[in-house]
């Protein structure tokens, strides 16, 4: 019986672990209050495989009304790194959206909530004056 208990015990600890599944990480906002919203959503220890049968997804029932307009689409960063772009054709008029979003990639599913901050733009600061001088 120890012999057993010590063949099954070594074959758990040689065997591999297994691989960590794709996730998706901290959402980045590029828009501003009273602009139509621009969102990323980076894709954390993804395979080509996985990417290639990604399928991310706001569900409609997890949907901010501020979102109705929404669309998700599998992009990647200037870095060439995979995300989940967030768009509205509709300007955001709310300070905080709180949302869903569901990533399928036919062998696994991921979930994750989301509360995104919607900040004023800073305004841009005043072109310098050019004082004009005249030589007489």
């Amino acid at each position: 019986m120890r012999a057993l208990f010590t063949a099954l015990l070594a074959a758990v600890l040689v065997s591999p672990l297994p691989a960590s599944a794709l996730e998706l990480g901290r959402s980045k906002i590029l828009s501003g209050l009273g602009e139509p919203l621009d969102l990323e959503i980076p894709v954390l220890q993804a395979k080509p495989e996985e990417l290639e049968n990604l399928r991310p997804q706001l569900p409609e029932r997890s949907r901010p009304a501020a979102m109705a307009s929404a669309t998700v689409q599998l992009d990647r960063s200037a870095s060439g790194e995979p995300l989940v772009r967030v768009r509205t054709s509709d300007p955001i008029n709310v300070s905080a959206l709180s949302f869903l979003m569901v990533a399928d990639w036919g062998r696994g599913r991921t979930l994750r909530a989301y509360t995104v901050l919607v900040k004023e733009k800073p305004a841009a600061p005043p072109a310098p004056v050019q004082s004009q001088t005249s030589l007489s």
